[in-house]
């Protein structure tokens, strides 16, 4: 059975949704206006077999129900608020609880608040309905059922109350290629898993800003280090700074890639961290799992950017491999401050220079010869 914890929100929230699903009904009958997603994402593979994530433009694939909806309705057959004759009463529900307004919007509604402002007060409350319908009819299309609809309902819900929100920290690992028994398990919270399909298409942005990383080789990954049993903090969600480097605990993340060049002569890096919901969602997209914004570094190689999604790496990683990485990130936990400074220094010369030559440099062969005790 699904918990509800606010009940009086449910109970404002599920009017609107069954209005505007009877909406969506009537349109796909009739076959009436849909607006769409208009960069749809598919999968793909380079010729060297990375992943290559594709935008399509103007995409009529996927219907963006929940855009379909606007305050006055006025453009390209949009669906005016006033169709939805419930949603003036979970405004006032809202608005009537200066909490649970903090936590969803980032403007508040108050006797003193200007048009501007009760216009995006409104906006931001009205995505808990329209944004739960779109993912349900997404699902499950427009005849979901109260248990299924309860099922989506709660996820939203404890992204909007729990105090603190149970996350995964993921940072795909960038033009490295991995055979055979491929998943391992490094730590009580720290694995490499193989990224679904389905990630791949969430994980990726449709713009990479600035030129931080070069964007075929942020997609060109197919397994990641994945950080387990993490909390954030549930403040106003659209101030997260989950799109800041200094957001993320990096420094795990960089200890698995120190053991990882220990045990094997790779080049590997990453160049995205992002966050993945555990139970709870701000937002969906469509049917795609639920992720948060994540931040762009440049902690791989240089030549990775002069094509290196082109070519099929030389070095691989095996399952025996990650068994040897396995036990060099337990020994790092505990090793000497001389011995994990030299790991780190080892990376960080792998990510300055060619790894092609930092691979049998002295530094490393002088990790190896200590008490790794690799087999």
């Amino acid at each position: 059975m699904t918990n509800v914890v606010d009940a009086g929100l449910l109970a404002v929230v599920e009017p609107v949704v069954d209005e505007a699903r009877r909406v969506i009904a009537g349109r796909i009958a009739d076959g009436g206006y849909l607006p769409t997603i208009s960069r749809w994402t598919s999968l793909g593979r380079l010729d060297s077999g990375f992943p290559r994530v594709s935008f399509s433009v103007m995409s009529s694939e996927k219907p963006d129900y929940q855009y379909l909806f606007s305050p006055e309705g006025r453009d390209y057959g949009r669906v005016a608020w006033t169709e939805l004759p419930s949603l003036p009463s979970l405004f006032e529900y809202v608005r009537s609880r200066p909490e649970l307004s903090r936590r969803i919007t980032f403007v508040t509604s108050d006797e003193n608040a200007d048009e501007r402002e009760v216009r995006w007060f409104e906006i931001g409350v009205a995505t808990v309905p329209l944004s739960l319908t779109d993912r349900l009819v997404h699902l499950y299309g427009p005849g979901f059922t109260h248990e299924q609809m309860l099922s989506v309902y709660s996820q939203i819900e404890t992204g909007i109350l729990a105090d603190r929100l149970p996350v995964e920290l993921w940072a795909p690992l960038v033009l490295t290629r991995f055979e055979g028994a491929t998943e391992v398990a490094l730590a009580d919270r720290i694995s490499i898993r193989r990224i679904p399909d389905e990630l791949q298409l969430a994980r990726v942005p449709d713009h990479v800003f600035g030129g931080a990383v070069h964007e075929l080789v942020m997609q060109a990954a197919t397994h990641a280090v994945v950080i387990t049993g993490l909390e954030m903090p549930n403040e106003n969600r659209w101030v997260l700074p989950t799109n800041q480097p200094l957001f993320y605990p990096v420094a795990d993340i960089d200890r698995v890639l120190d053991a990882t060049r220990i045990a094997v002569p790779v080049a590997t890096g990453y160049a995205q961290v992002f966050l993945r919901p555990v139970g709870w969602a701000h937002s969906f997209v469509a049917d795609l799992p639920s992720v948060m914004e994540g931040a762009m570094l440049r902690r791989y190689p240089p030549r990775f950017d002069e094509r290196g999604w082109l070519d099929v790496p030389e070095q691989c990683v095996s399952g025996d491999d990650l068994g040897r990485v396995a036990r060099i990130h337990t020994q790092l936990a505990t090793a000497a401050a001389r011995l994990r400074l030299a790991a780190r220094r080892l990376s960080n010369a792998a990510l300055r220079s060619d790894e092609r030559c930092v691979a049998t440099s002295p530094m490393r062969s002088s990790i190896c010869a200590s008490r790794w005790n690799l087999r």
